[in-house]
């Protein structure tokens, strides 16, 4: 049986990388936890960029063309499109040193746990910012399609 092929391969990439920042802390896990962390960010860098530079500006253009009005919210659609991918970098650069950086054998728990619990906020944060993105854009393109031209009957 020929496999699927994703039809939003961001969400699932997103999906993927709350699964694994969710994961609890096993001893001796440290590492091949933080280098999967790293992988999934890489790969969630990939498919944000993706969507920024090739299906955000078709959907802000139809939204635009089907109501001009709605163009102040495209415009703030934009603004964050254009901050995601810093947000997303300095996630990815906090993760890279933090699995570069981390000896489990001779950190006690203590030592690395507050870096590590930090990673994993800062990594849901940037993943409900991706979502919340992704979900406005649908709505206002949605709202564009199906609101009211005004026109009479």
């Amino acid at each position: 049986m020929p496999a699927m092929k994703s039809l939003d391969p961001l969400a699932e990439a997103l999906e993927r990388l709350e699964l694994q920042l969710e994961l609890p802390y096993v001893s001796g896990e440290l590492h091949p936890w933080a280098d999967s962390v790293v992988g999934l960010l890489k790969e969630v860098g990939e498919n944000v960029r993706a969507a920024i530079e090739t299906d955000h500006p078709a959907k802000f253009s139809t939204i635009v063309k089907s109501h001009r009005n709605l163009r102040q919210e495209v415009q703030k659609l934009e603004q964050d499109d254009a901050q995601i991918p810093a947000a997303l970098e300095a996630v990815l650069r906090q993760a890279e040193q933090f699995a570069a950086g981390i000896d489990e054998t001779a950190l006690a728990g203590s030592q690395f746990q507050p870096k590590r619990e930090r990673l994993i906020n800062d990594g849901l944060s940037l993943v409900l910012r991706i979502r919340r993105q992704q979900v406005a854009i649908d709505t206002w393109l949605s709202e564009a399609l199906m609101r009211d031209n005004g026109v009479g009957d």
